[in-house]
């Protein structure tokens, strides 16, 4: 209804945040589990976000005929029915006459898949070679994997911009652009390409797996420039920053670091392209989360390095662009009543994203604009966006007038006043853990309330990356013993809470040994509850 790739974006950053983490992690499991101790901690992002991505899968496969097909004959055979996962599959199978054997292992085996490819032009011969591999690393349970079938789209993209088409491909099975990856390794070979062109790889995230690619700058530059698949348009743009993300949390040196010139010009070409929709152009310049790259690190993870270095890269991006937005500003602008529709929604989501830069870079205007928005805003999105930005970004003081006049419009309303305590405990900060503990103490706060609970020590665990991994390990022991707290009330959001130390192995050493040391605390001073003793065993079997 509004922008079909901001929504893939959205799906997908939700997928990465949420799902691969687990996938990654002692709470692993397929999408459709052999067992479990307790049914309620199977509602999770890997039965219902990867499972929809497998169902998205068998689409790619068959194409949009033959899917339909296909989902009309499951409801002629089954409806009514509680209909296995092998049933909805012989489905597929009958209606586009494919085998779907290989592909169900996508059911019953965990993790994420890894695709390291090698890309090599051989300019006498006029090809270019990609050697794929698939890995799928042991889970708890499965010590050894099979090979899947793995749908990809793949592009080439010349140094003009240009698709590039080549004469004859090889070594893997393929209609159109979708190649099925169905061995360990595959040596795809694109005849007649007469210049090294740049890699666009799983197009439209075709399949939810991770693509190890080495790519050079002026390559990921190209993509996120004229890469015709808006998705990968976008992918290469957040590659390319989490490089400089990465390389900059691992030195520990954000203060000093220099961004680099090609990321800045790229950032200023999507900003000024008024060729995109304004939703694109938003969703092209939002930084890769702290949680994203974490999970790219993988291990010895420092968040306060990573949320240094996403800072920095913040401060750089929002000095560069802001004659931009300036120059933007009256094009972004709405006006009349306010309209859910995608023109203003577009308008507003850009106005948002350069005004959180150019406020994180400490422009006065920026800063003067923000104030602003928060006062003389028509509408929930602009308000609530600019008072995120004044509790996140802005000084002591103005996050204080901003939190107390918030409270007071909408201190009546429940749904909006969980939004106005998620801010405050998601802000960063060395007081974010006190900031918690007084949100605690707030006459409106209880645990015995999901949406109130969740919507501060949820938003503290897991929105809070530098709070909660506080190197004192005072966010992992409140933590700990709130959920100890709320699973005599509620075993069912005590567990969704326990996720949030999901990723502890990935921490640093002083971080891990005092999440371990919180978690054994829990269960040894609490007779926990089936759903929370089985998240905890997990997480530290």
């Amino acid at each position: 209804m509004r922008s079909r790739p901001v929504e893939r974006i959205g799906d997908v950053r939700n997928l990465r945040a949420n799902q691969f983490p687990e996938d990654s992690g002692p709470l692993a499991h397929p999408v459709r589990p052999e067992s479990y101790r307790e049914i309620n901690n199977f509602y999770t992002a890997t039965v219902y976000e990867k499972g929809a991505e497998v169902v998205r899968m068998i689409a790619t496969i068959l194409g949009p005929r033959k899917f339909r097909k296909g989902m009309d004959l499951y409801f002629r055979r089954h409806d009514g029915q509680a209909a296995t996962i092998e049933q909805f599959l012989k489905c597929f199978e009958d209606a586009g006459k494919v085998d779907l054997s290989q592909f169900a292992l996508w059911y019953s085996q965990a993790g994420t898949p890894l695709l390291p490819v090698s890309a090599s032009y051989d300019k006498a011969k006029k090809t270019l070679s990609l050697e794929i591999e698939q890995t799928l690393a042991p889970t708890p349970g499965q010590a050894r994997k099979k090979a899947m079938h793995i749908p990809v789209r793949i592009g080439l993209v010349g140094s003009d911009g240009e698709a590039v088409e080549a004469g004859q491909i090889t070594g893997a099975e393929h209609e159109g652009d979708v190649f099925h990856l169905t061995n360990r390794s595959h040596r795809i070979v694109f005849h007649d390409v007469e210049s090294r062109p740049a890699v666009s790889i799983n197009r439209g995230f075709t399949a939810p797996v991770k693509i190890e690619l080495s790519q050079t700058k002026a390559d990921l530059a190209l993509l996120a420039r004229a890469d015709s698949d808006p998705f990968n348009r976008w992918q290469a743009f957040q590659e390319f920053a989490m490089r400089l993300l990465v390389a900059t949390a691992r030195s520990s040196k954000a203060a000093s670091t220099k961004w680099d010139d090609k990321f800045i010009e790229a950032a200023l070409a999507v900003a000024e392209d008024e060729t995109l929709e304004p939703a694109f152009r938003a969703a092209m310049l939002t930084l890769p989360g702290e949680g994203e790259i974490a999970q790219t690190l993988g291990r010895n993870v420092d968040p306060h390095s990573i949320h240094e270095a996403r800072m920095g890269l913040m401060i750089a991006l929002g000095k560069a662009l802001e004659p931009v937005r300036l120059s933007l500003k009256d094009k972004l602008a709405t006006s009349g009543p306010y309209r859910p529709d995608a023109e203003d929604a577009g308008k507003r989501a850009l106005k948002n994203a350069m005004l959180t830069l150019g406020v994180a870079a400490g422009g006065r205007q920026a800063r003067a604009d923000c104030l602003k928005a928060f006062e003389t805003a028509d509408n929930m999105n602009d308000r609530f966006a600019a008072f995120q930005r004044i509790v996140h970004l802005h000084g002591r003081q103005a996050a204080k007038n901003a939190i107390e006049a918030f409270e007071k419009e909408y201190g009546g309303d429940p749904l909006t006043m969980d939004k106005w305590f998620s801010a405050i405990a998601s802000a960063p900060g060395s007081q974010a853990v006190s900031t918690v503990k007084k949100l605690m103490k707030h006459k409106a706060f209880t645990l015995s309330n999901p949406n109130r609970a969740r919507s501060v020590l949820g938003a503290f665990a897991m929105g809070n990356p530098t709070g909660f991994n506080d190197i004192s390990g005072e966010g992992y022991r409140l933590v700990a013993q709130k959920i100890g707290e709320i699973d005599a009330i509620n075993p069912q959001i005590a567990a969704r809470l326990l996720t949030a130390f999901r990723s502890l192995k990935m921490l640093e050493p002083k971080r891990r040994a005092l999440a371990i040391a919180a978690l054994e605390a829990l269960r040894t001073d609490r007779k926990l509850s089936r759903d929370c003793s089985e998240i905890v065993d997990r997480i530290l079997q």
